[in-house]
Formats: C-alpha cells, sequence, structure tokens
C-alpha cells in the first residue's frame, strides 16, 4: 500500500517542527530542565489517561445498564483521553495540541477543527429498520453442499458445470 504525498509531507513537516522546537527549548532552558519538562507532561498524560479512562468507562457501563446512548460527556472523555495520549508522546508539539483538547476552554474549538477537517462527531445511533423473517433456500441439485434437490432456483441453475475435483488434487 502506498501512502498518499500529503500524509508524508505532513509527516515530515511534524518531525521537523518537533525537533526545532525541541532544539530552541533546550538553548532557552537548558538539557536537564528540557528533559524534566518533557518528563513532567508525559506523567501528566498518563495521569489524564487513567483518571479520564476510569470514569468514562464508568459512565459508559452507567449508559448500558440504563439502556440508554451514551452522551455527549462521553465525546469529551474520548478527547481527553486523546488529548492525555498526545501529552505522553514526548515532544513539545503534541504536548501543545494534547493542552488543546484537554482544557475544558479550548476543547469546543478542537471539536469544530476535527468536525472540519472531515472527522466526524459523534453519531446518533442507528434506527434498526424492519426486519423480515424468512428462510434462505438454496436449491441446487448438482450435488454440492448446502443445495436440495427440489428443482432449480433460477434458469443458471440448469447450466452444466465443471466437475469438482477431489481434495488433495488440481485439475
Amino acid at each position: 500500500m502506498r501512502v498518499p504525498f500529503a500524509v508524508r509531507l505532513a509527516i515530515a513537516v511534524y518531525a521537523v517542527a518537533e525537533v526545532l522546537l525541541l532544539v530552541l527549548v533546550v538553548r532557552w532552558l537548558g538539557g536537564w530542565p528540557t528533559f524534566l519538562l518533557v518528563l513532567a507532561t508525559s506523567l501528566l498524560g498518563g495521569w489524564i489517561i487513567l483518571t479520564t479512562g476510569v470514569s468514562a468507562f464508568g459512565s459508559l457501563e452507567e449508559a448500558v445498564r440504563a439502556g440508554r446512548a451514551p452522551d455527549a460527556r462521553l465525546a469529551d472523555a474520548g478527547l481527553v483521553m486523546t488529548g492525555g495520549l498526545l501529552l505522553v508522546l514526548p515532544g513539545f508539539v503534541t504536548d501543545i495540541a494534547g493542552a488543546l483538547t484537554v482544557l475544558p476552554a479550548t476543547r469546543p474549538v478542537v471539536r469544530r477543527v476535527l468536525r472540519r477537517v472531515g472527522l466526524p462527531a459523534r453519531q446518533p445511533p442507528a434506527r434498526p429498520g424492519p426486519v423480515i423473517r424468512g428462510e434462505v433456500v438454496d436449491s441446487r441439485d448438482d450435488g454440492r453442499p448446502g443445495g436440495t434437490t427440489d428443482g432449480p432456483a433460477s434458469p443458471d441453475v440448469d447450466r452444466p458445470r465443471p466437475p469438482i475435483p477431489p481434495p488433495g488434487r488440481d485439475m
């Protein structure tokens, strides 16, 4: 499978931006403070994933037991968990994106941007259509499994078929 050029370009731009920002922060703060900052944001992201994940799964379980569809709080929990994952990843570009996704004030903006770039919003649950109960009858009379000998079900059953080779032998 070939990766589209736009995806490859986006990954390359991201990598260059991440390295450039890391170098700038190291020059500004120094090596050890930068390392500790990256470590702190990773730990913060892990804590956010853990706490939000537990509450999100609790709310999902509650909704299922009550027989209702999950609400917008669960979608927000998914965004917060995604932001936590972005915080866990080392680097400042992902930390900025994660912080924007985690903070309640900027989360609606992130949601609008995601809708604009084509990621679907929370979809309403599908309504089941009418169920038509019936029986499937395959009336092949060529001796193959699954058929019956009641007669042909369609005109193409009357055409001669090539012989079926025994197992293990190629024709």
